[in-house]
């Protein structure tokens, strides 16, 4: 005669391997999403230097901190998920715009592959070179000619500093670039244009952030991938400043 309760009893432990599987792939979905791409404490703050330094002196807790709710991540065909832009905050008093960047473990899987290289680029290393290009328009009156770079102006601007940590699944860098300006067209400005007026005031339309291999860097180029930081069309956000970032400034020698 068949063993019923062995059965049941059978029949419960793989109901509860079952259920501690559910729970364990939820728990590392859970901790994927919301802990592995966490800034590290490294590069978690804005990084002190001259620049922001004598600004907070000048201005304190009046200092602005803005960004844009644009956190993107690189999503043409030839390198989806490649890279994403973690964080990026224009201090306007200070001329300068920090970035955190990040990219996954695969990404160099797929730098070995796209650049055929003999074998995996070691993580604790420096594989790519980062630049921020601004965008800027010079007939702000004629929004239809955007695609046309003859109406456009380029800046490339190299970082200042670059600070770098990782993570089981992710390298971060925080890129500080100073001397950024942000020219925005006023609301009397805007409101010409819509009533079919004309501008002459050049204005920033783009600040984007390009990615190179370091052993294939052409700016005349197209990047490894390119990043979005700035979108005139896009409303800005503002946060305040962390203790320890009020504390890192106080503390920055000034020269």
């Amino acid at each position: 005669m068949p063993n019923f309760h062995k059965q049941r009893v059978a029949k419960r432990v793989i109901k509860i391997i079952f259920t501690l599987f559910i729970v364990a792939v939820n728990a590392l979905l859970l901790w994927r999403v919301f802990f592995s791409t966490a800034l590290p404490d490294k590069i978690e703050d804005l990084e002190p230097n001259a620049p922001l330094a004598a600004a907070y002196l000048q201005h304190g807790d009046q200092l602005q901190v803005r960004y844009q709710n644009n956190f993107t991540t690189t999503y043409g065909t030839e390198n989806a998920g490649y890279f994403s832009n973690a964080e990026a905050v224009f201090i306007t008093e200070a001329n300068q715009v920090q970035v955190v960047i990040r990219y996954p473990n695969s990404t160099l899987e797929n730098l070995q592959k796209d650049y055929a290289l003999p074998e995996k680029p070691d993580k604790a290393l420096d594989w790519f070179d980062f630049s921020l290009v601004k965008t800027t328009d010079l007939t702000p009156s004629i929004k239809e000619d955007n695609l046309d770079e003859s109406t456009l102006s380029f800046q490339r601007i190299l970082p200042t500093t670059v600070t770098r940590d990782e993570s089981s699944l992710y390298t971060f860098y925080r890129l500080t670039f100073d001397g950024v300006t942000v020219e925005e067209l006023t609301a009397e400005e805007k409101q010409i244009i819509a009533d079919g007026g004309e501008v002459k005031t050049n204005h920033t339309i783009g600040i984007f952030l390009d990615v190179f291999y370091l052993g294939d860097v052409n700016y005349d180029a197209k990047p490894y991938g390119t990043l979005c930081i700035y979108d005139c069309e896009m409303p800005w956000e503002t946060r305040a400043l962390s203790g320890d970032e009020k504390e890192s400034f106080v503390n920055f020698p000034i020269s």
